[in-house]
């Protein structure tokens, strides 16, 4: 769905009978991109001297959004009006900043945080840009309450099909 593609050849040392290895691959994002809506599976295919095997990864959010400076606050007000939202709950095991944090390590950017209404409770505006270039702008809305069980999300883009993206990374990461 991201044009993410192999960087480079796949190097796996000799393996033998009944054994394993680990081995990585650099990906970027030339390769070339699905239609939406978005989809956080990777497939692939390794040939080798018994056959092809397929199967299929899941993409992590930070492989699909880029670092990107966090939107300035009158930027993102005016983009938040024009978009229509999707929210959900998901359970948070978090606090308002180790949930601040977290969410930072998927490439989102702090906008703005206010208190919450509840006592503890915090409210992170945060935007993230999707590649590849020249993307679509994630704008999110976390609230999150200490010692409560879920934390709200809520997310606008200039495309519909990221929302369920984000939603499965905030599950991950705040749970």
């Amino acid at each position: 769905s991201f044009g993410l593609a192999a960087a480079g050849a796949l190097q796996v040392p000799p393996v033998a009978p009944g054994g394993s290895q680990s081995t990585r691959l650099p990906m970027n994002f030339g390769g070339a991109v699905s239609p939406p809506p978005a989809s956080p599976t990777l497939q692939v295919a390794i040939k080798c001297n018994t056959g092809v095997f397929y199967l299929a990864d899941s993409v992590p959010m930070e492989a699909a959004t880029v670092p990107a400076a966090a939107m300035e606050q009158n930027a993102f007000l005016s983009v938040w009006r024009g978009l229509a939202d999707k929210s959900t709950e998901v359970p948070c095991s978090a606090s308002p900043a180790d949930a601040l944090a977290k969410l930072q390590g998927v490439n989102l950017a702090l906008v703005a945080k206010r208190p919450g209404a509840a006592p503890g409770a915090e409210v992170l505006y945060m935007s993230g840009k999707v590649a590849p270039a020249p993307g679509a702008d994630v704008l999110v809305e976390a609230t999150v309450v200490p010692g409560h069980p879920t934390a709200r999300i809520c997310v606008r883009s200039q495309r519909d099909d990221l929302a369920p993206l984000v939603f499965t990374a905030a599950q991950k990461l705040l749970a």
